[in-house]
Protein backbone atom coordinates (compact mmCIF):
# COMPACT_ATOMS: atom_id res chain seq x y z
CA UNK A 1 0.00 0.00 0.00
CA UNK A 2 1.52 3.49 -1.34
CA UNK A 3 1.46 6.03 1.48
CA UNK A 4 0.05 9.46 0.98
CA UNK A 5 2.23 12.24 0.66
CA UNK A 6 2.03 15.23 3.23
CA UNK A 7 2.28 18.22 1.36
CA UNK A 8 3.30 21.04 4.37
CA UNK A 9 1.53 24.27 3.85
CA UNK A 10 3.89 27.19 4.88
CA UNK A 11 2.62 30.59 6.27
CA UNK A 12 3.90 33.82 5.89
CA UNK A 13 3.62 35.55 8.90
CA UNK A 14 3.20 39.42 8.67
CA UNK A 15 2.59 42.92 10.76
CA UNK A 16 0.48 45.77 9.32
CA UNK A 17 -0.29 48.98 10.05
CA UNK A 18 -3.09 50.50 8.87
CA UNK A 19 -4.18 54.21 9.13
CA UNK A 20 -5.82 57.35 7.26
CA UNK A 21 -3.76 59.47 5.15
CA UNK A 22 -5.50 62.22 3.39
CA UNK A 23 -8.92 60.65 2.88
CA UNK A 24 -6.99 57.20 2.30
CA UNK A 25 -7.35 54.16 4.43
CA UNK A 26 -3.51 53.13 4.02
CA UNK A 27 -1.99 49.54 5.07
CA UNK A 28 1.40 49.16 5.15
CA UNK A 29 3.19 45.95 6.03
CA UNK A 30 6.60 46.12 8.49
CA UNK A 31 8.16 43.28 7.62
CA UNK A 32 8.17 44.07 3.10
CA UNK A 33 7.79 47.13 2.36
CA UNK A 34 4.20 46.68 0.49
CA UNK A 35 1.61 49.79 0.99
CA UNK A 36 -1.92 49.59 -0.80
CA UNK A 37 -4.49 52.28 0.06
CA UNK A 38 -8.60 51.97 -0.57
CA UNK A 39 -11.73 53.90 0.75
CA UNK A 40 -12.54 51.62 3.02
CA UNK A 41 -10.83 48.75 5.78
CA UNK A 42 -12.47 46.45 3.62
CA UNK A 43 -11.01 47.48 0.50
CA UNK A 44 -7.59 47.72 1.87
CA UNK A 45 -7.60 44.34 3.22
CA UNK A 46 -8.40 42.87 0.08
CA UNK A 47 -5.91 44.90 -1.95
CA UNK A 48 -2.89 44.38 0.14
CA UNK A 49 -4.27 40.18 -0.01
CA UNK A 50 -4.28 40.61 -4.01
CA UNK A 51 -0.69 42.50 -3.96
CA UNK A 52 0.54 39.99 -1.44
CA UNK A 53 -0.80 36.45 -3.48
CA UNK A 54 -0.04 38.15 -6.73
CA UNK A 55 3.60 38.28 -5.60
CA UNK A 56 3.56 35.01 -3.99
CA UNK A 57 2.08 33.16 -7.41
CA UNK A 58 5.19 35.02 -9.01
CA UNK A 59 7.94 33.95 -6.34
CA UNK A 60 6.40 30.51 -6.99
CA UNK A 61 6.56 30.46 -10.44
CA UNK A 62 10.25 31.60 -10.70
CA UNK A 63 11.29 29.58 -7.54
CA UNK A 64 12.41 32.13 -5.57
CA UNK A 65 11.54 32.89 -1.87
CA UNK A 66 7.99 34.92 -1.42
CA UNK A 67 8.47 38.26 -0.81
CA UNK A 68 11.96 38.16 -0.47
CA UNK A 69 12.62 40.96 -3.28
CA UNK A 70 11.25 43.98 -0.97
CA UNK A 71 13.29 45.22 2.00
CA UNK A 72 11.71 46.02 5.37
CA UNK A 73 9.47 48.90 5.78
CA UNK A 74 11.03 52.54 6.95
CA UNK A 75 11.37 52.55 10.72
CA UNK A 76 8.45 55.20 11.02
CA UNK A 77 5.65 52.84 10.48
CA UNK A 78 7.09 50.18 13.13
CA UNK A 79 6.74 53.20 15.61
CA UNK A 80 2.90 53.53 14.10
CA UNK A 81 2.28 50.23 14.87
CA UNK A 82 3.75 49.48 18.23
CA UNK A 83 1.71 52.45 19.72
CA UNK A 84 -1.85 51.62 17.90
CA UNK A 85 -4.62 51.00 20.01
CA UNK A 86 -5.92 48.27 18.23
CA UNK A 87 -4.50 45.35 17.48
CA UNK A 88 -6.12 42.16 15.32
CA UNK A 89 -4.75 39.02 13.93
CA UNK A 90 -6.62 38.25 10.46
CA UNK A 91 -6.07 35.47 8.01
CA UNK A 92 -5.38 36.85 4.29
CA UNK A 93 -7.39 34.77 1.80
CA UNK A 94 -7.85 35.47 -2.10
CA UNK A 95 -11.77 35.90 -1.94
CA UNK A 96 -12.21 34.59 -5.59
CA UNK A 97 -9.76 32.17 -6.52
CA UNK A 98 -6.02 31.55 -4.90
CA UNK A 99 -3.78 32.63 -8.01
CA UNK A 100 -2.08 29.42 -9.78
CA UNK A 101 0.74 28.07 -7.70
CA UNK A 102 -0.17 29.60 -3.84
CA UNK A 103 -1.71 26.48 -2.82
CA UNK A 104 0.71 25.40 -0.62
CA UNK A 105 0.97 29.26 0.79
CA UNK A 106 -1.17 31.23 3.63
CA UNK A 107 -0.81 34.61 4.57
CA UNK A 108 -1.43 35.92 7.77
CA UNK A 109 -1.20 39.07 9.84
CA UNK A 110 -1.01 41.63 12.35
CA UNK A 111 -2.83 44.59 12.07
CA UNK A 112 -2.38 47.61 13.88
CA UNK A 113 -5.32 50.04 12.98
CA UNK A 114 -3.46 53.49 14.15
Amino acid sequence: MMKKETVKTKEIQLRVVVFNEDGWIVAQCLEHDIAVQSKSHGGVLRALTAALYANIALACQHGIEPLSNFKPAPAEYEKRFSTAPFVQKLPLQPEDHEPEGTEKMRARAEFAFA
